[in-house]
């Protein structure tokens, strides 16, 4: 729906990915001719909250403008936030500070590498390469967001990272300023350190298998070390006590049931807007208080609740349909009226007929009005409804223009009363009021509005 919104009640959007705006390139554009493209917004607590045109509503606050075109639109957090960062990446492509920071914002909301990875359409091992520059000291940092070092670059050490080799990372960071090298020739340097990590494991596993049980081959390659590996948990799940496999099954639950928790509460907070969720609240709130003392019930509870949430929200968001197709109707229908109003209006006679039934005075036009006219054009007023009030004196007596004005009068009332009667419907069958009937010629009132109406475009 395109609306003419105030400025000053559109808010910028929270999951804005863009940290730089460069404005100058479309200020020429709006300064000649205006904000061509409506912006996309969404209603959000008693604001309006921006989607799609950050640049506009920064020149639009820069150049005074009061109101600004807005295409609102009706979307979750969830929606807006995926609109947000695809609508800004097809138009350019984020710099690496961008989308680093971006990515932070999501893995500091709870969601996982893989989840920000597939809300973004991006490769999960850059996203963790773009995660990983914030492990670097500041200096390295910002020489990543100005292109003196690479994502990539970050990308191929990922291995040194896993093992906390801090130091090694920045020797080798260094080395690629000093040499300039490539992602690829970075790959081949890091190989003989890549090596060293792969045995410093291998011996560590050779001394877990020879506490442990004498039964598993010490590892002595990266394929022996993975059967290594998974022999050492075999062990550890038998040498579990019941207590230990209850507890970690108690945990399990837990975990599943916080999963559902959170899922509800989103749910919750998404209907929000929709429908009252007081009492959703307050039954969330008491089932949080057993989670841990019965997890495996619990969770049965909370997708119980999940569904009435989704139930609810279904349910009000039909009625909310319906609601917009009755004012549909009624907009339609009140456009119809006011059409055929106007085409009466506008015809001679019928004009005579208004002034010939209720005379129009110099007193009818607001104070207000009066005061903006000049001293000249307050005289022509005056003396135009003068010169009006002197007809209309001499047609007063004119019995045709009485008989037509009555016409009028009589259409009008029957107007009036067919949009009233939209309320109206028998208490005992429920019919509308187009039954109701004029009992002398058993007419009814929808059909003796179309005959008054007709006489008045004859005539």
């Amino acid at each position: 729906m395109i609306e003419q919104i105030a400025v000053d009640k559109i808010k910028p959007s929270p999951y804005q990915p863009r940290l730089n705006f460069d404005l100058e390139d479309i200020r020429g554009s709006i300064l000649k001719d205006g904000i061509l493209v409506a912006l996309t917004v969404r209603k959000k607590n008693g604001f309006y909250e921006l989607i799609d045109g950050e640049r506009r509503l920064r020149l639009a606050k820069d150049l005074g403008y009061k109101n600004v075109k807005c295409d609102v639109i009706d979307v979750n957090d969830e929606t807006a936030r995926r609109m947000v960062w695809k609508v800004n990446t097809l138009r350019k492509d984020y710099t690496p500070k961008e989308k680093a920071y971006h990515f932070k914002k999501l893995q500091e909301s709870g969601m996982s590498l893989r989840g920000i990875a597939r809300e973004c359409d991006y490769d999960a091992m850059a996203v963790l390469a773009h995660l990983n520059v914030f492990k670097l000291p500041s200096k390295y940092q910002e020489l990543v967001w100005s292109g003196k070092l690479s994502v990539t670059h970050v990308q191929e050490l990922q291995p040194l990272f896993n093992g906390n080799v801090v130091s090694t990372t920045l020797k080798y960071l260094d080395e690629v300023l000093e040499r300039k090298l490539t992602s690829r020739e970075l790959r081949e340097a890091i190989k003989p350190e890549l090596k060293e990590i792969e045995r410093k494991r291998v011996e560590s596993a050779k001394k877990a298998v020879g506490k442990i049980t004498t039964e598993v081959k010490e590892p002595k390659s990266p394929e022996e070390l993975e059967k290594a590996a998974e022999a050492l948990r075999r062990e550890a799940e038998r040498r579990k006590t019941a207590e230990r496999k209850a507890e970690e099954k108690r945990q399990k639950l837990i975990a599943q049931a916080q999963k559902s928790l959170n899922s509800v509460t989103k749910k919750i907070d998404g209907a929000e807007k929709i429908i009252n969720v007081a009492v959703f609240r307050e039954r969330l709130s008491e089932i949080k208080k057993s989670l841990k003392q019965n997890p495996a019930e619990i969770r049965e509870q909370l997708i119980s609740l999940g569904k009435e949430v989704d139930g609810a929200k279904k349910q009000r968001q039909k009625e909310i349909e319906e609601e917009q197709r009755k004012k549909r109707e009624d907009a339609i229908r009140r456009k119809a009226e006011e059409e055929t109003k106007q085409k009466l209006l506008h015809n001679k006679d019928f004009v005579d007929k208004i002034l010939a039934s209720t005379p129009k005075t110099i007193s009818a036009i607001p104070e207000a009005v009066i005061q903006t006219l000049s001293k000249e054009q307050r005289e022509q007023v005056i003396k135009a409804f003068a010169e009006s009030e002197a007809e209309l004196a001499k047609r007063k007596g004119n019995p045709a223009l009485i008989q037509r004005g009555n016409l009028v009068k009589n259409w009008m009332a029957h107007t009036e009363v067919a949009g009233l009667g939209k309320s109206l419907a028998c208490p005992v069958c429920n019919a509308d009021f187009g039954n109701l009937v004029w009992k002398c010629h058993k007419l009814s009132i929808t059909k003796a509005q179309a005959i008054l109406k007709a006489e008045l475009e004859e005539k």
